[in-house]
């Protein structure tokens, strides 16, 4: 009965160590800001010592800075696409949040900004693509062809309705169109009364 007393408290000593140096190591893991290692360290202690208020309470506040370091991670990586953004390096910051989201891909924010840099990226290629009609429709003016400038001031709209700026280069079109058929006519006439006085 004495061995096993001597055995009983020799574990216990052995478990209450083990215990201090989990602990000492999990507040040295936390002292340099290695939350998930800590947390890793402490959940696997509290399963061989459950009743450890103190593990827990570690554990709690391991996670809570884990949180703060992660928000603050996904805080700066969403500054930083922004200004990407900003500076139209859309792939540039496209990528940047990719690899957040492989690095978080527990936090909503950093999809929402995904789907931000695309609509971003729309945007500018439905302008660019504005801008680019605009500039045909202007060139086959200059070249007297205002049926086809109408035709792909039409096919823009189709593409990108509601644009104000496309709607009013189409009217002046078909004021020019609606003009030059006018010219037209009057020289038809005059073409017409000139044969027959020959």
């Amino acid at each position: 009965d004495l061995v096993q007393s001597i055995e009983n408290s020799r574990q216990e000593h052995k478990k209450r160590e083990e215990g201090r140096v989990a602990k000492n190591r999990a507040k040295q893991l936390m002292d340099s800001k290695e939350y998930a290692e800590a947390i890793a360290l402490l959940e696997e202690n509290l399963e061989k010592y459950p009743d450890e208020a103190v593990m827990e309470s570690l554990l709690t506040e391991a996670r809570e800075h884990l949180a703060a370091q992660r928000s603050k991670a996904v805080d700066a990586i969403i500054r930083k696409a922004r200004e990407l953004v900003r500076a139209q390096e859309f792939q540039t910051a496209l990528n940047f949040v990719r690899h957040g989201i492989r690095e978080y891909s527990d936090d909503a924010r950093l999809i929402a900004m995904l789907a931000e840099i695309r609509a971003a990226i729309f945007e500018m290629e439905k302008e660019r693509a504005i801008r680019t009609a605009l500039n045909s429709a202007a060139a086959l003016q200059e070249k007297g062809k205002f049926s086809k400038a109408a035709e792909l001031l039409e096919h823009t709209l189709t593409k990108a309705p509601g644009q104000t700026e496309i709607e009013q280069a189409l009217a002046l079109v078909k004021q020019k169109i609606t003009t030059q058929q006018k010219v037209n006519a009057v020289l038809d006439d005059a073409c017409q009364l000139m044969s027959r006085g020959h």
